[in-house]
């Protein structure tokens, strides 16, 4: 659809509209559950191409001044985002209780004068490159 429309000479907040609506919306949900699982290079690989529809690039050109241009996040930076988005709820006590529970400080483990005792550390999975 981002190729047709591009092949139309559309405007590109018309594209960027379409690339919202069809793809990072699919894209985003649910995406801490998968977003460290090892197929989630395939789909960065997929977000590449649809930047790359956007910006009329070939198969194979660059697309990080794209993501720049468009102020699109890449999977891995939308990853990090709505991650801390949620440690920052889990923080703030904003999330259902049932969520709530699958979550701890550090210093709620042990109470060993360990050096990450005093401190809160969050792991943030890298996605597979």
């Amino acid at each position: 659809m981002l190729y047709k429309m591009k092949n139309l000479k559309c405007d590109d907040k018309i594209l960027l509209s379409l690339y919202y609506s069809l793809f990072q919306s699919h894209l985003g949900y649910g995406l801490v559950a998968w977003g460290s699982s090892t197929f989630a290079k395939n789909i960065f690989l997929i977000q590449k191409r649809a930047v790359r529809a956007l910006s009329g690039l070939s198969y194979n050109d660059s697309t990080s001044e794209s993501f720049n241009k468009f102020k699109i996040l890449s999977l891995e930076n939308l990853y990090r985002l709505k991650l801390a988005s949620l440690m920052w709820d889990f923080d703030h006590c904003l999330l259902p209780s049932h969520l709530q529970n699958f979550f701890k400080y550090s210093s709620e483990t042990h109470s060993y004068g360990t050096r990450s005792l005093p401190k809160t550390f969050i792991v943030i999975h890298r996605l597979v490159r």
